[in-house]
């Protein structure tokens, strides 16, 4: 529990957090059915605007 408290919990804070996730489902979209393809790109590249859209840059230090 201490691991997930510790470590998992302030990395879904972070943005690149699932910027990563998004790559990686896509990815793994891209080997299940060619038809797909090019659906699977457009989702993973829409959710991933999305993020970069609505999630909050870190303050300069």
């Amino acid at each position: 529990m201490n691991f997930v408290r510790d470590y998992i919990l302030p990395r879904l804070k972070e943005r690149s957090t699932y910027v990563g996730l998004v790559a990686l489902a896509t990815a793994l979209g891209i080997a299940v059915d060619p038809a797909y393809v090019d659906v699977a790109l457009a989702v993973g590249a829409a959710i991933g605007g999305v993020i970069g859209i609505v999630w909050k840059d870190a303050p300069a230090a």
